[in-house]
């Protein structure tokens, strides 16, 4: 082999072998809408969907064991029947892991309510697999002081038993309209035993786009960190980040967007060994952006190649530290649309892409690495 082709031919292997990891789909379980997932470190993949009338649903659970071909069979996650909602696609269920692996599920209720209970805008719901891990508690409602639930709720754990359900509402004293919404949480202490009465976790004036969810998660450091969308006098709906670790509490701009309506937008936090990745949506794109485990920002704000309409974006990394983004394109009110990703190397640099069909109406992908650091979009 002469020297020069020897030379083009050996950059097109590293080239190939920059990003060694392939991108697959599968449908969720049942034809369910709204998947959300977390690998815990034993390689177990948790998987919670919704299935039903999307005015009243149902929350599934589900796991994959590392190594494993299919889903387990689905436990049902809330207690009361149809008590989940899917229209609008931003108040279903959310997932998150805490100690010695204890699931947590937290969902915007959409059932009839309890005879006494005060609030007919909704119930704030959560549930968390048994001691056993055979089954589901009795759902409970969260919601304490405030009023006018509306966009979706979050749940974030970590490994010293702290539980957090995270979600955006106003008080019967506070300034009517978006501009007096705060984004509140109820901590637990004991695994989600029991909870503290909800309290503001943000005290600034900026408000809260109303039908849009927030996303809550831990970092490495411990910290709570939550992604939401402010709402200032009605137009300004930027993307900021809260963090927040005991008394001390900080929020930050991370991305304006102007804009008069609501996007019914939603975010995502994905903590892996070495950097916790956020990615939101501003003006029908989705940008992302990254911190190490000392919570420092490591990356300016990344914007995804090419156009379109995109929104619910969704992240998973692998042991190389290859990145993917999955995300939901040209989907709308009663109507679905298409399943897209970017995939970037351990560098952070834009590698392979792709679409296709299959995103139902009133749902979004949810993706995660294999076993073997392969990745898989649920749709």
């Amino acid at each position: 082999m002469k020297p020069l082709v020897a030379f083009y031919f050996a950059v097109i292997l590293l080239a190939q072998s920059a990003v060694a990891a392939t991108v697959s789909l599968q449908r969720v379980p049942e034809g369910g809408l709204q998947p959300q997932v977390v690998t815990d470190n034993k390689g177990v993949v948790h998987l919670v969907y919704l299935k039903g009338e999307p005015r009243a649903c149902d929350v599934f659970y589900a796991r994959l064991e590392s190594g494993a071909a299919n889903f387990s069979a689905p436990l049902r996650v809330n207690s009361e029947p149809n008590s989940a909602i899917a229209i609008g696609t931003i108040r279903g269920a959310q997932l998150a892991l805490g100690r010695n692996g204890r699931v947590h599920v937290a969902w915007n209720g959409g059932g009839k309510l309890k005879p006494g209970e005060k609030h007919p805008q909704g119930t704030l719901n959560y549930a968390r697999l048994d001691d056993a891990g055979k089954a589901f508690e009795p759902q409970r409602n969260l919601i304490g002081s405030t009023v006018h639930l509306d966009g979706g709720a979050s749940v974030a754990a970590d490994a010293l038993g702290n539980t957090f359900v995270v979600w955006h509402a106003s008080t019967p004293q506070s300034t009517p309209g978006e501009k007096g919404r705060r984004v509140y949480a109820a901590k637990s202490t004991d695994d989600g035993k029991t909870f503290s009465v909800e309290t503001p976790v943000n005290m600034d004036t900026t408000g809260v786009c109303g039908c849009c969810s927030l996303k809550a998660a831990t970092d490495h450091t411990g910290a709570l960190q939550i992604l939401f969308r402010s709402a200032t006098g009605g137009l300004d709906r930027d993307m900021w980040r809260i963090s927040a670790k005991g008394k001390d509490s900080g929020s930050e701009k991370v991305q304006p967007w102007r804009l008069g309506t609501c996007p019914m937008s939603s975010a995502s936090i994905h903590r892996d060994a070495k950097a916790t990745y956020y990615a939101w949506e501003t003006s029908q794109q989705i940008h992302w952006d990254k911190t190490d485990a000392d919570g420092r920002a490591v990356s300016p704000t990344n914007v995804l190649p090419g156009r379109g309409q995109r929104k619910h974006p969704a992240l998973a990394t692998n042991a190389k530290g290859e990145l993917l983004i999955a995300w939901a394109e040209n989907t709308g009110w009663q109507r679905g649309g298409d399943v897209a990703w970017q995939l970037y190397d351990s560098a952070s640099k834009p590698a392979k892409n792709g679409t296709a069909q299959g995103v139902p109406v009133w749902s979004y992908p949810a993706a995660f690495a294999d076993a073997v650091g392969n990745f898989v979009i649920l749709h």
